[in-house]
């Protein structure tokens, strides 16, 4: 059975509207890369068709390429379904070395993060979201980055006044997750913020790219 987080009606109910509009970006982004990657594929093949018509040998370049378009179909379509139905997460990011390591945590924070934001705001703390930066490496932006005591305040009293709330016990362990790692990037201040992420492969030469550190 398909959980709550698959379900693309239910991000839009249960994301705080900034996560929810990087939601939208990441589908954006990917249509408009498919849409211009095959596009020029198709085109190509059109050409070549009418080189071949036209008596020109090209048939071996023309299959290739072909295949190469079928299988970028079936590509995009796979990454546009993995949007909508795989988990997605808030990551920690951190301008530096903090101990841990946040990138396959974070799944319950984004799905809580309409409530967790009311019940910080309820509390006269920043809420989750504020903290969620432009991605350097894929929104082509730097970060936000935010002190990690004013974005300790809002973990720990998450952690500590709500402690009974279920949005708070359904995302405690990606609460107390970034909360110690805060308290770590406090220690050598270390600057933080939140990337919206939605993909859960990574290599070293994303991190080579990046300004900072999950």
């Amino acid at each position: 059975m398909k959980t709550t987080r698959n379900m693309p009606a239910i991000r839009k109910e249960r994301y705080s509207s900034e996560a929810y509009r990087r939601f939208q970006r990441s589908v954006f982004r990917a249509v408009r890369f498919g849409i211009l990657w095959l596009g020029s594929l198709a085109a190509l093949i059109a050409w070549m068709t009418q080189q071949i018509w036209a008596g020109e040998e090209l048939v071996p370049f023309a299959a290739l390429i072909t295949g190469l378009f079928l299988f970028s179909l079936v590509t995009s379509a796979q990454r546009l379904h993995s949007l909508f139905t795989a988990p997605h997460n808030l990551m920690p990011y951190f301008k530096g070395t903090v101990p841990g390591c946040g990138l396959t945590t974070g799944h319950q924070l984004l799905d809580h993060s309409r409530v967790l934001d009311s019940l910080a705001r309820s509390a006269g703390v920043r809420p989750v979201s504020h903290y969620i930066s432009d991605d350097d490496l894929f929104d082509k932006r730097p970060p936000t980055w935010h002190s990690p005591l004013d974005a300790l305040a809002t973990f720990e009293v998450l952690l500590r006044d709500f402690a009974d709330h279920p949005a708070v016990q359904a995302a405690h362990s990606d609460l107390a997750h970034v909360r110690d790692r805060l308290q770590l990037a406090q220690a050598g201040s270390i600057s933080f913020c939140l990337l919206y992420r939605d993909i859960h492969v990574t290599c070293g030469m994303e991190w080579e790219q990046r300004q900072g550190s999950c």
